[in-house]
């Protein structure tokens, strides 16, 4: 039993490496070919998997796609040794970067610092509305008032929007 067991491991072993896995060989109008083992159509661009990532390229840019018995993994080899003779050929891949949700304390953080300029920006207007008060200047006061009810208003507004927030 232990023998019939040891045969059939080794046809098993000899047996199937041999089938491999199928491959599509990818070649551009460049002349650029890729092997993959899974390609597939998508909004009008061909993607495949390469290097542990999906690369796609429009469909005008591909030649032909064609099975192949080679197989993906010997292909990145041969492509890293030929990188730096096939510079122009060669796509480079960054790997995907997680989108970055800044948390609600440096929302929060922001908003305050924008709190504190606008204080000082209608201190500001304040000051140059007691001058011209002090100058009898009417259009000038007309001017900072509506420049100081404008700030009032966008620091009403912010202020809401950080007692909105959660600490």
């Amino acid at each position: 039993m232990k023998r019939c067991f040891l045969i059939l491991a080794i046809c098993f072993g000899v047996v199937l490496p041999a089938t491999g896995f199928p491959s599509s060989l990818i070649e551009l109008k460049s002349g650029a070919k890729f092997v993959t083992s899974h390609h597939w159509e998508e909004g009008g661009f061909i993607k495949f998997y390469l290097y542990g990532g999906i690369v796609g390229f429009k469909k005008h840019q591909i030649k032909r796609i064609q099975a192949t018995d080679m197989s993906p993994i010997l292909q990145e080899r041969r492509s890293d040794e030929k990188l730096s003779a096939q510079s122009s050929a060669s796509v480079e891949i960054a790997p995907p970067q997680p989108k970055k949700t800044p948390s609600p304390q440096t929302e929060k953080n922001k908003l305050k610092k924008k709190q504190a300029e606008l204080q000082k920006q209608i201190a500001a207007a304040m000051e140059t509305l007691k001058k011209a008060q002090a100058e009898n200047d009417a259009q000038r006061m007309k001017a900072e008032t509506k420049k100081f009810l404008g700030l009032k208003g966008e620091l009403k507004t912010l202020q809401d929007a950080l007692r909105k927030k959660p600490d």
